[in-house]
């Protein structure tokens, strides 16, 4: 049987964050090194990978699993998708973001002019394709539905 493509530094990096889930309380770069059978170097090179992106925070000489990924990278990256996106198909496209407080949208395409992140869904959302999608999936409450087309 042929053996599967992988990244061994990509499977260390998921071994690590699974490693400091484990331990709510921290650990030392020696403790992830001896875990993961690496040298004490790599161990320190992961592990700062892992704070730079956001996954992992560094605190007097042990690191922690972050809580929550920080959103400006992340965001930066989805919103340069949308562009990418909507200057590929020159269609009207759509980015929700799920947070804790409901649901941010940016619109970009020919109806107007980009929304900035943050505007809620209109109240007709249901009649779009990710409205179908975020009230499918529970996202969303039913609300009132009130057709926008005889096809709706």
């Amino acid at each position: 049987m042929a053996r599967k493509r992988s990244l061994s530094t990509v499977q260390a990096a998921l071994r690590i964050l699974a490693y400091l889930a484990e331990h709510p309380e921290g650990v030392e770069a020696k403790e992830v090194a001896r875990h993961l059978g690496r040298s004490l170097s790599a161990a320190y090179a992961l592990l700062n990978s892992l704070v730079e992106e956001g996954f992992a925070v560094k605190g007097e000489g042990r690191y922690t699993l972050a809580r929550a990924r920080p959103a400006p990278k992340a965001q930066g990256f989805l919103e340069e998708a949308l562009e990418e996106l909507y200057l590929r198909t020159r269609e009207r496209c759509y980015l929700a973001l799920l947070t804790p407080e409901g649901v941010r949208l940016k619109t970009r395409g020919r109806q107007g002019q980009p929304n900035p992140l943050g505007e809620t869904l209109p109240p007709e959302a249901h009649a779009l394709a990710l409205g179908k999608v975020l009230l499918a999936h529970g996202v969303l409450p039913v609300p009132p539905l009130f057709p926008k087309t005889p096809y709706t």
